[in-house]
């Protein structure tokens, strides 16, 4: 290459390079009459945020570069991109047809042709392609083009330095849930520098693994969402929001993670008996009050409130909860949740408001010379004892156990309706109604409701023992081969031809021979039916034959007798149209070529009558002996008839000349 040349490459491929990268200025969504659009609400009527709908207006991209050389015949569309990961969320994109002095351009991008269903910040793409290969992407803000609503993301330690994290609710700018199920959820972990990683596309409630900073919040479509921070009176619910009420909003108060460790993890709420006392998810100031299952603030001299006095196992397996107060309205959950003993929680309800009471329960004991117990082989005692209260006093007692599905196995207990919960009465055993409410990997869970407190016995009654399943001992000589038999331990049954044929043999070949019968049958009509009617031939026209020529002597005696001229004329055309209907038949038959012979019909006698009769008077009659001129009948070829015809008509003409 020469050397003159390489200065020319380089400024071409900076040009080149500098023309495909553009450099937006401003990108905002504006109304048709000027001015910045409000953030887009979720339209409810249309399920998406539509614009010219009931809920938002129409809106219009604006579009600024410092160069409209770089803005125009450009495309634009609209995305949400988290980090590394990005989605379309419009159908048709957008070309910049015109750019103005200002080097802006206004295009009418219709968001009610969007796909987007959820809440997000967007992003503008442009590219040169529609397909956008390679796109430059602007964001927008939160008053340039934000579309209106949130998320709640559930988030807990999984292990080993990771997040389990998942988004569980998009919530509309009216904090309605939208439930649309549609794959434009981009979820990022985000640490205290502003980063993001482990960029995913999502769908509501899918679960995934991140890694764990030490500060962290979320970027989900582009909206920046912190830790769950509850305020006072709140606790954290399964689904990660935060309410006074998670049996209204939610399936309940978010416990421990696993078994109780002594450790509050991350996404344990307050309903978890490793968080009492600390903050966890409650708002700062605030701690978790196990008691309540509330974030509560700092206690105040000679105030009332609930908490848990003691707890630890002083022996066996022993759970302490005291109270202050305790209201009707307000039922105590007493969740222990230990390996130690098959109760995990108890959840109980006063009928009237009591005071400085206190519950014990001591699982997994062995109480002295207990009665037998009415049936079934027990898997543990425990125990509840009550502090000031009667057993007049509780409205409902609801206890939640769990028996190890490998102890249920192994003494082949009736897992659904074996398990029985016994309550120890004036030295009496009494049933307490239970219920089987499912299992999981490790456990069976069961509810039960008895009417207080007592000492109490988990027994399991085993199952209905399946009867033995009888096999049949095969029979040598039966003449049936027999399982367990062969053609060497019993050839008299098995040594036959039959046996060597494959099942269902005999049922096939008669399905075979069916089909080939009924084949050879619809062969047979199909052959025998007539060949389909060929389509009509255009024939050959055939020239009429000019009359013949009249002899002087003939033209004499006609001109001679003009009386009788027509009728002879007459009667010789008759004779012609016959002669030419033969000869018209006779190229028919030759065109179509036939297959097989047709017979000709020969008419058995043609007359021929002499030129005489023709010309006599009308009054006058010739005699009968006159000759005949005769046609043999038993001619079969068209082409002697004709001849024969024409050796006739020349005698007649001979005759008179």
């Amino acid at each position: 290459m020469k050397a003159y040349l390489i200065p020319l490459l380089v400024l071409s491929i900076a040009v080149f390079a500098y023309s495909a990268q553009a450099t937006i200025t401003s990108v905002q969504l504006e109304l048709s009459g000027g001015g910045l659009a409000d953030p887009l609400g979720f339209d409810a009527n249309t399920d998406s945020y539509s614009d010219g709908s009931r809920q938002n207006p129409n809106v219009f991209l604006d579009i600024c570069s410092d160069d409209s050389a770089e803005l125009q015949d450009m495309f634009v569309g609209f995305f949400y991109k988290v980090g590394s990961v990005s989605k379309q969320i419009d159908i048709v994109p957008a070309q910049l047809v015109s750019v103005n002095t200002s080097n802006c351009s206004r295009v009418d991008l219709d968001f009610s042709v969007f796909k987007a269903h959820y809440p997000g910040i967007p992003e503008v793409g442009l590219d040169d392609n529609p397909a956008f290969p390679s796109p430059t992407f602007t964001p927008f803000t939160e008053t340039t083009g934000f579309l209106d609503g949130n998320y709640t993301v559930r988030y807990f330690d999984a292990g080993s330095g990771t997040l389990n994290v998942s988004v569980t609710r998009a919530i509309s700018e009216t904090a309605a849930e939208i439930t649309t199920n549609k794959e434009f959820i981009i979820v990022a972990v985000r640490n205290s520098t502003g980063s993001v990683f482990n960029e995913t596309l999502v769908s509501l409630d899918e679960s995934i693994l991140t890694d764990q900073p030490a500060d962290f919040s979320f970027n989900v479509n582009g909206i920046i969402i912190g830790q769950t921070q509850c305020q006072e009176g709140e606790t954290l619910c399964n689904d990660g929001t935060c309410s006074t009420n998670c049996g209204a909003t939610d399936d309940g108060n978010a416990g421990c993670i696993g078994a109780a460790n002594s450790v509050c993890e991350i996404g344990e709420g307050c309903a978890c008996i490793d968080c009492d006392g600390e903050q966890d998810t409650c708002a700062s100031g605030l701690t978790c009050d196990f008691s309540t299952e509330q974030c509560v603030g700092p206690p105040s001299a000679g105030g009332g409130g609930g908490g848990i006095s003691g707890f630890g196992i002083p022996f066996a397996c022993e759970f302490v909860i005291d109270f202050l107060r305790i209201a009707p309205e307000e039922p105590v959950h007493f969740v222990i949740d230990h390996n130690c003993t098959a109760v995990v929680r108890a959840d109980w309800a006063t009928i009237s408001p009591l005071t400085d009471v206190g519950l014990k329960l001591r699982g997994d004991i062995t109480p002295e010379n207990p009665p037998p117990v009415p049936a079934g082989l027990v898997f543990e005692y425990f125990e509840f004892q009550p502090r000031n209260i009667a057993e007049g006093d509780i409205n409902r007692i609801d206890l939640r156990l769990r028996l190890p599905l490998t102890w249920i196995a192994e003494n082949n207990i009736d897992k659904e309706n074996g398990v029985k919960l016994n309550r120890l009465q004036n030295g009496i055993w009494e049933r307490e109604p239970i219920r089987y409410i499912g299992d999981d990997s490790g456990y069976a869970y069961y509810i039960a409701s008895p009417p207080g407190f007592s000492i109490f016995a988990i027994t399991g009654e085993k199952g209905a023992p399946k009867p033995p399943v009888a096999v049949p001992q095969p029979v040598c000589g039966n003449d049936v081969c027999e399982a367990g038999e062969n053609f060497i331990s019993c050839p008299a049954d098995c040594l036959k031809i039959a046996q060597f044929i494959p099942p269902y043999f005999f049922l096939i070949a008669a399905g075979m021979l069916t089909l080939l019968l009924v084949l050879g049958v619809g062969y047979r009509i199909y052959s025998t039916q007539p060949p389909a009617p060929k389509p009509l031939a255009i024939l050959p026209v055939v020239a009429p034959r000019p009359p013949p020529r009249l002899s002087p002597k003939l033209a004499a005696v006609k001109r001679e007798v003009p009386d009788e001229e027509k009728l002879v004329q007459k009667r010789l055309e008759k004779v012609r149209k016959r002669i030419e209907k033969i000869e018209q038949k006779e190229a028919m038959r030759e065109f179509e070529r036939p297959k097989a012979p047709t017979k000709v019909k020969v008419p058995k006698k043609l007359k021929v009558k002499p030129l005489e009769y023709y010309m006599r008077p009308k009054h006058v009659s010739l005699p009968k002996t006159k000759p005949e001129v005769k046609v043999d009948h038993k001619l079969k070829d068209i082409k002697k008839l004709k001849s024969q015809l024409s050796k006739n008509l020349k005698d007649v003409e001979k005759s008179l000349s």
